[in-house]
């Protein structure tokens, strides 16, 4: 009897050691992604300038410039990845044009995978908009394709496909995690050697890899399935040993109306706007500004909370928007929005953080916080941004 006690003892001290590592892993990686995505911002930044500006005097400069920002966003997907496993990352699910991320991930594909492989993708003309997250997408795209390439080592076909799909009572019935309605389906199919039975069973599962340690982590179909089913969606896989294997995912239509395609890059708000600016990274508040000033703002820029509060209270009611970073010394961005908020409430403010925080709904209302965003952030979305921001004010 003893010897079971002891036995259940140290199981749960190994548990115990096991979340707690896992929690430092996650602090561990919240504070290089801070750093890193703060590195990243500059790169992005700066290569969009320097792009923006050889468009018309050396063409041939730009094609450089795209491997460079094509280089920083691997570089984001990996610290967003990190975050993933660490559990850390706070997604969020919004409208997405799912044919667009997809055709988007199958251009890049088509420019990485083996010559031998051919990539077919086929849609229907038209496809509602689904509740998704567009970086989860597109990292479940890579994953499915890499799994799937890795199975044609002699070359093969790869099908991606998209259509409507209606789940009724019966599939409801088969799948419980989702309710009947709207979907749109992803299907990622290839010709390989397929899986048997025993594999396909334990092919979802963390770290459950076929493939050799130096190939393969077992983290592909994992991820694509937590993707999945973070934006209420579900994902199951049909393989038979010769045949190849289908991996579909079901994306729920959303009912929130999307923006328009538009071209973000030529938008000026219009009259002109003044924006305040306060990060604690001097080449951050440099590139923040040319940037906001291409894009037709005025910006008035700050690397110390204090003094932006100063000029706040001589001058606020010039400013017409707030953008301001998250983690500063002596004053954090939620703490600098309320001041902001309390002399003018009806200030729209956005918040800016290399750090993934799950901030409380509660205390960015309370600040007048209108949205999060990550970064590194790219100069279109940041444009999205400001303009949304502004609307509503």
């Amino acid at each position: 009897m003893s010897d079971v006690v002891d036995d259940a003892a140290r199981e749960q001290a190994e548990q115990r050691r096991q979340s707690q590592k896992m929690e430092a892993m996650g602090r561990l990686a919240g504070g290089i992604a801070h750093d890193f995505n703060n590195i990243l911002g500059m790169i992005i930044g700066f290569t969009e300038l320097a792009r923006s500006s050889a468009r018309e005097t050396a063409p041939g400069v730009v094609t450089d410039l795209d491997e460079v920002l094509r280089a920083a966003e691997r570089g984001k997907e990996l610290v967003e990845r990190i975050l993933r496993f660490s559990r850390r990352e706070q997604v969020v699910p919004e409208a997405i044009h799912l044919d667009t991320v997809v055709a988007d991930a199958v251009r890049l594909l088509r420019a990485t995978i083996p010559a031998g492989i051919d990539i077919r993708l086929r849609h229907e003309g038209y496809l509602p908009p689904v509740v998704g997250n567009a970086t989860g997408v597109h990292h479940l795209m890579m994953n499915l394709a890499n799994n799937a390439v890795h199975a044609m080592p002699q070359g093969g076909t790869l099908e991606v496909a998209l259509e409507s799909f209606a789940a009724n009572d019966a599939f409801v019935r088969a799948h419980p995690e989702i309710q009947q309605g709207s979907f749109v389906l992803l299907t990622i199919r290839d010709d390989g050697h397929g899986m048997d039975v025993a594999t396909r069973q334990r092919a979802i599962e963390p770290f459950f890899t076929t493939k050799a340690s130096e190939r393969g982590t077992g983290l592909g179909l994992s991820m694509a399935h937590g993707v999945v089913r973070e934006q209420g969606g579900t994902m199951w896989l049909d393989s038979e040993p010769g045949l190849g294997t289908t991996v579909c995912c079901l994306f729920p239509v959303s009912g929130a109306p999307t923006d328009l395609r538009l071209d973000l890059y030529t938008t000026t708000p219009e009259p002109r706007k003044t924006v305040m600016l306060v990060d604690d990274e001097p080449s951050l508040i440099r590139l923040g500004e040319r940037r906001m000033q291409d894009l037709g703002y005025d910006v008035v820029g700050f690397t110390e909370p204090h003094a932006a509060l100063e000029v706040f209270r001589e001058r606020g009611a010039g400013i017409d928007l707030v953008i301001t970073d998250y983690s500063m010394p002596r004053m954090n961005g939620i703490e600098l929005a309320r001041e902001f908020h309390r002399q003018r409430p009806e200030l729209p403010i956005l918040l800016l953080t290399g750090y993934v925080e799950d901030f409380p709904l509660s205390a960015l209302e309370a600040s007048g916080i209108r949205r999060v965003l990550m970064k590194p952030i790219t100069v279109a979305a940041l444009s999205d941004a400001m303009q949304g921001a502004l609307a509503q004010h």
